[in-house]
């Protein structure tokens, strides 16, 4: 055997600890690169109160650590890699295509609103990266994206959509409470405006229209000469569209008057944006939710998980929480069912999801979406709910008692069909 020279002996002695350290951290480097990254993103700052964002990543961090637990995604450990869009939708697009570009995701969730929704939903698009919006609620989402304006969509929604709320909102108005004097109040805000047209619409659909409807500007308003008008126009019921700030403005100067007329809203309305300037006013107000903390062993144990992974707090805004906490479970489900993460195949499964999704809280989901159907979550899914004593509960007792089992997604009922 032919013996180095010593020099070069010497040479190889001082690069011995580099080839070692090399073999040492190359698994874990392999390690590292073969988790499975998801992106999020939402408001987590920015605002007085970032509930939707919260619960977005509260509910996020409780499905990634359960998951892990179990094996992660396709046996690779599953990472989130979390963007706060600081509450300013102009920063969103320039978020996600770092999440895409940069960090290699697979599926970008979350998004706190609409605004910020229609900046994350092109960059998706382009990019053919499945976007799952868990709290973005405008009519727009994902329909700008869906067949045959474009030959497929990567846009996906577990919540629900203006139009289904106001669907069940007007279910329990009308059919159920029998009210049809309705005043409609709104602001200026893209909530407001978007709200406004699209209860206009849902209402026209049910041949009813509002006996008066109220736009706020902003600041300070008249309230007196705002209840004036409404008692004049004869209205028993008042819905509000708009800012929180709107809402507990008008849900203070309703318990302040003589005028004592019950007060609805949308989903937004159950979270600590709203009840936080409500306060007291809050008692009575009811919205149309997907989810509600109840007492079935699943909901416990979720909500344990969620305190667990969250150092002991519970989610601001529970039905956002839980619509995250799907959206991930049907994710999950689209890779198992794709065995791959490349992103336009999980996006084919999404369309096309074989048997009930597992581990869910709001529905089993059979088939969630369909090549013409990109959101998860109908009428048929949501319960009223309302505050009482500070507390979100159910306003009926039979939906009270239905929570145990799933609700099925459903098309519109008989009832708001007429």
């Amino acid at each position: 055997m032919k013996t180095l020279p010593l020099r070069s002996r010497r040479q190889l002695l001082m690069l011995l600890p580099c080839v070692l350290a090399a073999m040492t951290l190359s698994p874990l480097a392999a390690a590292q690169e073969a988790k499975i990254r998801i992106g999020l993103i939402a408001s987590l700052s920015g605002k007085p109160d970032t509930a939707a964002g919260e619960s977005i990543r509260g509910a996020a961090r409780t499905f990634v650590l359960e998951i892990n637990r179990q094996g992660g995604f396709l046996g690779r450990q599953v990472e989130l890699v979390e963007k706060d869009d600081q509450s300013n939708a102009g920063q969103t697009s320039v978020l996600t295509r770092e999440l895409i570009e940069k960090d290699k995701v697979v599926a970008v969730i979350g998004l706190s609103d609409t605004a910020s929704a229609m900046q994350a939903a092109p960059v998706c698009q382009e990019a053919r990266i499945p976007l799952l919006l868990t709290a973005a609620s405008g009519n727009v989402l994902p329909q700008s994206w869906m067949p045959p304006a474009l030959p497929d969509s990567f846009v996906f929604r577990v919540a629900a959509s203006d139009s289904v709320q106001q669907e069940a909102l007007l279910h329990d108005i009308l059919d159920r409470r029998k009210i049809t004097a309705i005043a409609l109040l709104h602001d200026q805000s893209p909530e407001g405006l978007a709200g406004k047209e699209s209860l206009l619409n849902e209402m026209t659909r049910r041949h009813v229209q509002p006996v008066v409807t109220v736009s706020l500007g902003q600041g300070p308003h008249d309230g007196s000469a705002l209840l004036r008008q409404i008692n004049s126009a004869g209205a028993r019921m008042v819905i509000v569209y708009g800012k929180p700030a709107t809402a507990a403005m008008v849900a203070d100067q309703l318990q302040r008057s003589r005028f004592v007329l019950p007060m609805a809203g949308s989903a937004a309305l159950a979270t600590r944006s709203f009840t936080s300037l409500a306060r007291d006013s809050a008692e009575g107000v009811r919205m149309p939710l997907s989810y509600l903390e109840h007492d079935s062993a699943r909901s416990k144990q979720f909500t344990q998980s969620y305190q667990q992974s969250n150092g002991g707090r519970s989610a601001p805004a529970a039905a956002i929480a839980a619509q995250t906490y799907d959206a991930l479970q049907i994710l999950r489900a689209a890779v198992q069912q794709a065995q791959t993460t490349e992103p336009e195949k999980i996006r084919d499964a999404l369309e096309d999801l074989q048997g009930e999704v597992q581990g869910t809280l709001i529905s089993r989901y059979q088939k969630p979406f369909s090549r013409y159907e990109h959101d998860a979550i109908s009428a048929g899914m949501l319960v009223i709910a309302e505050f009482w004593r500070g507390q979100v509960r159910f306003s009926y007792r039979e939906d009270a008692a239905a929570a145990v089992e799933f609700r099925a997604r459903k098309g519109r009922t008989e009832e708001t069909a007429k």
